[in-house]
């Protein structure tokens, strides 16, 4: 499976102190048979904290068959405060592949 982060966006949508943030991904499917990603599957890490996806956004979740691929977004709740931080993918509750992320100013 080949994973591209394709854009990062910010807006102050979010309640008190905090942005929404949205990453919108690219996923392929290069393994032989059908794989079951979505955005539940990421995670942010900045800091000490780890923060999930947020529930409440237009996430994406699908399977994925062999050969074809996915576009999705997975949105994120964070404290104003974080600029910069690691996209996780976990597989089993197991890191599987990270990328460092920078969180761009509101729009």
């Amino acid at each position: 499976m080949n994973i591209k982060i394709n854009s990062i966006s910010t807006t102050d949508n979010a309640k008190g102190n905090k942005n929404m943030i949205e990453i919108k991904m690219l996923i392929k499917n290069k393994d032989s048979g059908e794989v079951s990603i979505g955005a539940g599957d990421f995670k942010i890490k900045a800091g000490k904290k780890t923060y999930e996806v947020y529930p409440q956004g237009n996430n994406f979740g699908d399977v994925i068959k062999e050969g074809k691929e996915l576009t999705g977004s997975a949105f994120f709740e964070l404290p104003k405060s974080v600029e910069k931080g690691q996209l996780v993918y976990e597989i089993n509750q197991k890191e599987a592949a990270s990328w460092d992320i920078t969180v761009p100013e509101a729009e």
